[in-house]
């Protein structure tokens, strides 16, 4: 959930409605809360390839930031 929507929502007990309408950068909205659950993390085997990926990522990126901070570049004209 985006910020304003989620400190709207962690402000309401079941049942309640907000007292006015929340903007966030989707609109405006009108939020009944209707429960509360603990949320549940999925397994790890649903998410090991996108996690992999996200590392591959930063890994990649902290390459690449360190080759340019390392390159020396020579203008000749």
């Amino acid at each position: 959930m985006v910020k304003p929507f989620a400190d709207a929502v962690t402000k309401l007990n079941p049942g309640q409605m907000t007292d006015q309408p929340v903007q966030s950068q989707f609109g405006w909205h009108v939020i009944k809360l209707e429960e509360k659950r603990a949320p549940t993390p999925p397994a790890f085997d649903e998410v090991k390839e996108r996690v992999r990926g996200i590392v591959q990522r930063k890994r990649i990126q902290t390459y690449l930031d360190d080759l340019r901070k390392n390159a020396k570049i020579e203008k000749k004209i």
